[in-house]
C-alpha cells in the first residue's frame, strides 16, 4: 500500500490522523523519547476508528511483534488467570458450605465472597468452610475481612 493510500484509507468514514499529523513533525524543539511517545500515545489514544480499516493497514503479525500490544496482552492474560482462580475458589467455597449447610443461606453470602479479590484471603476462606462449625461462624470470619 502507496502513502498516500495509507493516508486516504484513514481518512475516509474514520477520525483521521490526516490533522495530527503537523503536530507531530516538525517540531521548532528537541524531542526525548519519552516526549516522542507521549505525543503520540496522547494523540492515537483518543481516535475512533474502523477496526477493519486498521487491519488492513496493520497486518495481524505486525500486531502481535509490537512490544506494546505484547504488554497489555500479558497483563490482560494475568488478569484473566487471576480472576478466573479467584472465581474457582469462590466457587469452591460456596460449594462446601451449601454441602455442609443450608444452600439457600448460602447463596445469600455469593455477593459478598465474589467482591473479595484477594486469592489469599478467599484460600483462607475455603479453608475455614472446611472447618467452622457453623454458617454464623463463617458469616463471622467474612465479616471480619471487610
Amino acid at each position: 500500500m502507496k502513502h498516500s493510500q495509507y493516508l486516504q484509507g484513514l481518512a475516509i468514514g474514520d477520525v483521521a490522523f490526516i490533522p495530527h499529523l503537523p503536530l507531530l513533525y516538525p517540531f521548532r524543539y528537541t524531542l526525548t523519547v519519552k516526549d516522542y511517545y507521549l505525543v503520540h500515545l496522547a494523540i492515537l489514544s483518543g481516535l475512533t476508528y474502523n477496526i477493519e480499516t486498521i487491519a488492513t493497514i496493520i497486518s495481524e503479525a505486525t500486531m502481535y511483534e509490537s512490544s506494546v500490544v505484547q504488554y497489555f496482552t500479558e497483563k490482560a492474560l494475568k488478569q484473566g488467570i487471576e480472576q478466573g482462580i479467584e472465581q474457582g475458589i469462590c466457587e469452591s467455597i460456596q460449594e462446601v458450605l451449601e454441602l455442609r449447610f443450608q444452600p439457600e443461606a448460602v447463596r445469600r453470602l455469593a455477593a459478598r465472597l465474589e467482591a473479595i479479590d484477594d486469592v489469599q484471603r478467599l484460600k483462607q476462606l475455603f479453608r475455614a468452610a472446611l472447618q467452622v462449625p457453623s454458617l454464623e461462624a463463617f458469616r463471622h470470619l467474612l465479616d471480619e475481612a471487610e
